[in-house]
């Protein structure tokens, strides 16, 4: 007879901005991508408690032959108002020419173990790089962990990174150098995310890896393979973002991705990665 396992860790709370929404192309928190205004996603009194990890969804941000660039970060306010800490870094998150709910994957989709203060406020802000693009973000938060042993979460050290990658097409691209991990911190999880600003897109997927190297890249480790980005030809995109559990050795451990593409090639991708400590 075979002996049970320890129950494994469940989540017994969940919040957010969607939770009883009916599904729809306009699904989630209207935001303007100005790089100023921090939009409301979930007020203090909808956090009742401390929560430990965040999903979210980026949609109905595409724009037929324009370049549809966004960013965007996340702040928390624990106190329930309008001072908030933004919790991606100088750079934020990419998600270009995001798609509609329901189509091609429904935008852009990242679940990142950050800490959530019960009481806390959640906002949004972004940029573009051609006008005010708007979006939509639908964001769901995690906590009362059945395991709390088990879990391991971010708070506010998380540094983004980002460069420009040649994908291949019938082979994996070369692995290319992103940045290097704090010196003052070991990084413990990594998820990506693709950048690409085109006019004229081609309708491909791609498909990308990160990777750790403690010698300046003469060896990497792939820790997180075949992360899904695809696009259309009417400059939509989306992505399903796969996050890994890592050891990245502060002050010696550097990042590193590398693509690989379908078909012929958009205008300049880039890889993003976010390092959460």
């Amino acid at each position: 007879m075979f002996s049970g396992s320890p129950r494994a860790n469940s989540w017994g709370y969940v919040t957010g901005n969607v939770l009883t929404t009916q599904p729809a192309a306009a699904m989630g928190t209207s935001f303007t991508a100005d790089n100023a205004t921090w939009t409301s996603l979930v007020t203090g009194a909808n956090v009742a408690y401390d929560c430990y990890e965040m999903v979210i969804n980026i949609n109905s941000a595409a724009v037929s032959i324009a370049a549809t660039n966004i960013f965007f970060f996340i702040g928390v306010d624990p106190s329930g108002g309008t001072s908030y800490t933004n919790l991606f870094g100088s750079f934020g998150l990419p998600a270009p020419g995001a798609t509609a709910w329901g189509t091609l994957a429904s935008g852009f989709w990242y679940t990142i173990p950050i800490f959530v203060k019960a009481g806390s406020q959640v906002a949004i802000k972004a940029q573009s790089d051609t006008n005010a693009r708007t979006g939509r973000c639908c964001i769901w938060l995690r906590g009362r962990p059945s395991r709390p042993d088990l879990i391991r979460w971010g708070t506010t050290g998380v540094s983004f990174t980002t460069a420009a990658i040649t994908p291949g097409t019938t082979s994996e691209g070369a692995w290319a150098s992103i940045g290097s991990v704090s010196s003052s911190q070991d990084g413990f999880y990594v998820t990506g995310g693709v950048d690409i600003s085109d006019t004229t897109m081609g309708g491909v997927a791609y498909s990308y890896d990160i990777g750790i190297s403690s010698d300046s890249g003469t060896t990497v480790e792939s820790v997180c393979e075949g992360s899904i980005f695809n696009s259309n030809s009417t400059e939509g995109a989306s992505q399903i973002a796969y996050g890994a559990w890592v050891d990245a050795k502060g002050g010696t451990d550097g990042i590193y991705g590398r693509m690989q593409c379908s078909g012929t090639v958009d205008s300049g991708p880039n890889l993003n990665v976010l390092v959460v400590y």
